[in-house]
């Protein structure tokens, strides 16, 4: 799938971009779109229903630790779920998670023991990491039978959209659209690669895609736009441009 040519749809949205102009908003108010926006995102709901009751979850490269507050964040609750958090430096909110561990993936492999985790988080991290093989290996190793792994990265082509001070000067507010726009950016990862060296550890594609809302991101755009919201405006533009490509894989 994700060899497939993104370029017309990619040059559609970008000369969409360069005459948009935002419409009247009478519907939603800035919470509800970002409430809907979630709701329907594969990551969000990779989260919320792509584990069992009572599972185990690691949430690698896990940033601040925000991704906690999810579990109560618009239904089903998720209560119920063990979180690990891991990452290069301890986030402010790790203390919410069950168990943390500082570490850097880029130097061996992860001291957590085997099939211990129903569910293990890769939400744009796999781009960050010298070699993503082995972290998939990895998780692998971690990963319980019948366990899922969601992974998202910026999609291959990112790496040659417009960078976002092209966009801000546009009146996009924005931090991310050329994928080296973050500078912490290692390489662009092919998800096709990911999921066939991924069955070499019997790991199997439940799902993949791209990460897409057209009924609102116009809404989102339009709304960015006119409350200078950098937020709104980033969520439109990375559903329009197709930034983000998404792989579930499920343990045989």
């Amino acid at each position: 799938m994700f060899h497939q040519n993104l370029g017309p749809i990619v040059q559609r949205a970008m000369l969409e971009l360069e005459t948009f102009k935002p419409s009247i908003l009478e519907k939603y108010d800035r919470e509800v779109l970002i409430r809907l926006y979630w709701q329907y995102h594969p990551r969000f709901k990779s989260f919320k229903i792509l584990s069992t009751k009572n599972a185990n979850m690691l949430d690698i490269g896990s940033g601040n630790g925000g991704l906690f507050y999810w579990k109560e964040y618009l239904l089903p609750a998720r209560a119920d779920m063990k979180m690990t958090a891991l990452d290069l430096q301890k986030g402010e909110h790790f203390g919410k998670y069950e168990r943390y561990l500082v570490f850097n993936l880029d130097s061996g492999d992860i001291p957590l023991p085997d099939n211990s985790f129903d569910f293990i988080f890769l939400s744009h991290l796999i781009e960050h990491v010298s070699n993503w093989r082995s972290l998939v290996e990895n998780c692998a190793r971690l990963l319980r039978t019948n366990g899922t792994i969601y992974i998202e990265t910026p999609s291959k082509h990112t790496i040659d959209l417009p960078s976002k001070e092209f966009y801000i000067r546009k009146g996009y507010l924005c931090t991310t659209i050329n994928f080296k726009d973050d500078f912490t950016h290692v390489e662009t990862v092919d998800l096709d690669e990911v999921g066939d060296f991924s069955s070499e550890f019997n790991l199997i594609t439940l799902e993949k895609g791209i990460c897409k809302i057209p009924f609102l991101e116009n809404t989102l755009l339009s709304a960015g736009l006119q409350q200078r919201d950098a937020e709104l405006c980033q969520y439109g533009l990375w559903s329009k441009l197709l930034f983000s490509s998404y792989l579930t894989l499920c343990k045989q």
